[in-house]
């Protein structure tokens, strides 16, 4: 039996797909609005 069902392991590959591309670009806002949607956004330096 898979630990993972196999959505949650698409989900955390388009996740990763999705990390991978804002580190590739610098968007660093981008990875705020994944992993802390709700944390007031940096102001812009």
């Amino acid at each position: 039996m898979d630990i993972l069902a196999d959505q949650d392991v698409q989900a955390i590959l388009a996740l990763d797909r999705q990390f991978q591309n804002i580190m590739a670009s610098g968007d660093y806002e981008g990875l705020h609005a994944i992993f802390a949607p709700d944390a007031v956004s940096m102001p812009p330096s």
